[in-house]
């Protein structure tokens, strides 16, 4: 007797994310996980990044990227020392692709990131103010920014800036506009990136105003809600007085 032997069905194939990609399409790989991570608490928590995503406006040429690696040309693999910024920014490029890749393919971009900025954790700000300098210059990138909530006990310095020119980091001046608050001045953004007391903030010199994160948000949201309570009490107590005159005015005896 013949034994029909059993077949096992292979598991189906895990689905590509975005769908529709066509076969082969190579992405990155995620980035690894640490546990030591602050640019959530720096960035995005408080919501310091979509203040800026806000600010500079145009979103479906503007691309935003956090903790994503950064390589000349798509492969499956990535080395252990490629570099993966806490922030990213790039101008005039579809986002889509970023999505596709899974990451900053500068070959699918046809440029670098215009901006990277890296915030000042203990397992990795050793090679932010070296290793990452070099890299990020080698790759091209106009601005790189460096980021310590701790005030230094990190980084170098609380906060850094460089701009390449001729292919070479140069420091962007930093200066103390208010005891306790450092500030430098970013050609890329056209806005100052402040370091004040432990919180990034971004300041328009244009307008002078700070960009609004959540906090500030809900803060100015609150006083208009108490502006309009306040205007709405006003007219139903001045609505009440006219109806407490008309009373009296109907009770009182007619003038011959």
């Amino acid at each position: 007797m013949t034994m029909k032997r059993s077949v096992v069905p292979e598991a189906p194939a895990a689905p590509r994310w975005p769908p529709g990609l066509p076969s082969g399409y190579i992405q990155l790989p995620d980035t690894p996980e640490r546990d030591d991570m602050t640019s959530p608490l720096v960035l995005l928590d408080p919501g310091k990044a979509r203040a800026l995503r806000i600010w500079l406006g145009h979103r479906d040429s503007t691309l935003f990227l956090f903790d994503s690696y950064v390589v000349p040309s798509p492969v499956a693999q990535v080395p252990q020392s490629t570099i993966y910024p806490d922030m990213l920014i790039s101008f005039g490029v579809d986002p889509q692709l970023a999505l596709n890749r899974n990451g900053y393919v500068i070959s699918d971009f046809g440029k670098p990131p215009d901006l990277v900025m890296e915030i000042a954790s203990k397992s990795t700000a050793h090679i932010d103010d070296g290793y990452k300098r070099e890299r990020y210059a080698a790759l091209g990138v106009p601005e790189y920014w460096r980021f310590d909530h701790t005030g230094g006990q990190h980084h170098r310095n609380a906060l850094g800036g460089d701009r390449l020119e001729g292919g070479v980091y140069q420091p962007i001046p930093i200066e103390e506009s208010a005891p306790g608050h450092l500030r430098g001045y970013s050609e890329v953004l056209k806005i100052f990136v402040c370091w004040e007391a432990g919180e990034l903030q971004w300041y328009d010199p244009v307008s002078g105003v700070y960009l609004l994160d959540h906090e500030a948000e809900a803060a100015r949201a609150d006083a208009a809600t108490a502006r309009a309570n306040a205007a709405t009490a006003r007219a139903d107590a001045a609505e009440a007085e006219v109806q407490r005159l008309q009373s009296l005015l109907e009770q009182s005896p007619e003038i011959q």
